[in-house]
């Protein structure tokens, strides 16, 4: 039993599989996506959005592949990482790494470069945006760095920080703002408080 068990052990190994022509292997769903590169795609964008869990998906998914298609700058594509979440959200901490390392592997191909002021205070004035000159100016001396200066991720932390912060502060405060109303002797009337009196 032991010698017939063997021979056909041996005859299942000398049986030949077909191989795949030319012609199947254009047709092979799983090689087509794995050589294009998309299964990468889909597989990196559906791990970030589950990571984020945005407000509106399709959007997430548009932008994401909008930046494929676009080849943005890297400062751009940190940028735009670092704008998917809200600064308050729990994965934001993965998006801050991930943008640090797009502006860290820039022109580099296989190991990262390092972060330096330029690229650095290039992602701040992206970040402070609309935020006004007088208050963007202020922040951008204390936090920016020299184009030549080595950037540690500590620094550019809290950097990317004080800037949404601020960004968040100046909303809070034109939204107040816009629920106050100066009345004609100076005083500060809150007009909501005053309708549900009405």
């Amino acid at each position: 039993p032991g010698y017939y068990c063997f021979c056909r052990m041996q005859r299942s190994r000398s049986v030949r599989r077909p191989v795949a022509t030319p012609s199947e292997e254009k047709h092979d769903p799983e090689d087509y996506l794995r050589k294009s590169g998309v299964s990468r795609h889909v597989h990196d964008v559906l791990t970030q959005l589950l990571e984020s869990r945005p407000d509106d998906p399709i959007a997430f998914l548009v932008n994401y592949f909008s930046q494929v298609v676009e080849g943005l700058p890297p400062v751009k594509q940190a940028h735009e990482e670092l704008c998917q979440v809200h600064h308050s959200h729990s994965s934001f901490q993965q998006h801050v790494f991930r943008a640090y390392t797009i502006l860290c592997s820039r022109g580099a191909r296989f190991k990262p470069s390092g972060l330096t002021g330029g690229p650095f205070t290039e992602l701040l004035q992206l970040l402070l945006v609309d935020v006004p000159a007088v208050f963007a100016s202020k922040l951008l001396a204390k936090i920016q760095c020299r184009d030549y200066e080595s950037v540690p991720y500590g620094i550019y932390c809290r950097g990317v920080v004080s800037c949404l912060v601020l960004k968040d502060f100046l909303q809070h405060a034109r939204s107040l703002y816009g629920m106050l109303s100066v009345s004609h002797a100076g005083r500060l009337i809150f007009l909501k408080f005053k309708q549900c009196q009405c």
